[in-house]
């Protein structure tokens, strides 16, 4: 019963996208670039620390990667930036309030190669 209410809201929301884009497709207005729609999203993980006061998010921007760092209780503090580099981040993971696993991968001659990082939104 639920996956049917869940696929008919799904379907209802998708049917409503398509016929605002016809309408706004109708109305003259410029066509969208098709880079945007091959683009990589620029986030691909979110997660929010076990006590709820920090969010990491892994975020992509011109092919570097980055661990972003929110502080919920502390709205008028900067996010807190950690970059990964040219690895390719596979998975984050809350491990305690103070620290972040984030699984990286990178390929060399001799194959792909993937270990853990441990971040903490609080060092320095």
């Amino acid at each position: 019963m639920l996956k049917r209410v869940i696929f008919g809201v799904a379907a209802t929301l998708m049917a409503t996208q398509f016929s605002s884009a016809a309408a706004l497709a109708g109305a003259g207005e410029a066509p969208t670039e098709p880079a945007l729609f091959g683009a990589l999203p620029s986030v691909s993980d979110v997660e929010i620390s076990p006590d709820g006061k920090v969010i990491a998010v892994l975020q992509n921007d011109s092919g570097m990667t980055a661990v972003v760092f929110y502080f919920l209780d502390q709205p008028d503090r900067s996010p807190r930036v950690t970059l990964v580099g040219k690895a390719k981040a596979r998975d984050l993971v809350w491990v305690s309030d103070e620290h972040v696993l984030l699984l990286v991968s990178n390929h060399k001659k001799q194959g792909e190669y993937w270990r853990w990082v441990a971040i903490s939104p609080s060092s320095e």
